[in-house]
């Protein structure tokens, strides 16, 4: 992060922008927050296009090595032709951000944020037993996965609306 803070302070560095890229279907196995044992796919890729003064544009990649690109600083024009990806403009503001800014307008968030995370430590509490976990449900047959996945959302939604017609 301190190069996109340096790049960004440059003189000639008129813009920093953030991008993203879906990667489907590949994808990158992380640890969970809520369970360190338990490791969770992650479908997108970041990465920063920097735009100077002459006009001339670079792309600063420092996670690319997981998706096989080697280097990390590339011209725009290069990064786009060697990996001929669609790029998408990421998040405009952070995620604290966002939370606080929703939670103004609408005040039953925090509630409905644990409504539904007492959903998912319900069905994740039923994987277990079904030695299931986020970290292997890619190795479930399409119609078991689609299953499981519908027994959550089915979950969820029950969890939600009680919350709300609670309120």
């Amino acid at each position: 992060m301190d190069i996109i803070l340096k790049v960004q302070d440059d003189e000639d560095v008129t813009q920093v922008c953030w991008w993203r890229k879906n990667i489907l279907p590949g994808y990158v196995l992380y640890s969970s927050e809520r369970d360190a044992s338990t490791e969770i796919p992650i479908y997108d890729h970041d990465m920063m296009q920097v735009i100077c003064k002459d006009k001339s544009c670079f792309v600063v990649d420092v996670t690319g090595d997981q998706f096989g690109i080697e280097g990390w600083f590339f011209t725009k024009k290069d990064y786009v032709e060697t990996h001929l990806w669609d790029i998408f403009p990421g998040p405009s503001s952070n995620e604290k951000h966002i939370i606080a800014r929703l939670e103004k307008e609408e005040d039953r968030l925090p509630g409905l944020k644990n409504a539904v995370e007492q959903a998912i430590v319900s069905e994740e509490t039923k994987w277990t037993n079904r030695k299931l976990a986020w970290s292997n449900l890619h190795e479930l047959s399409g119609s078991d996965r689609e299953t499981l996945l519908k027994e959550l959302e089915a979950a969820l939604n029950q969890q939600v609306k009680a919350y709300l017609d609670g309120q």
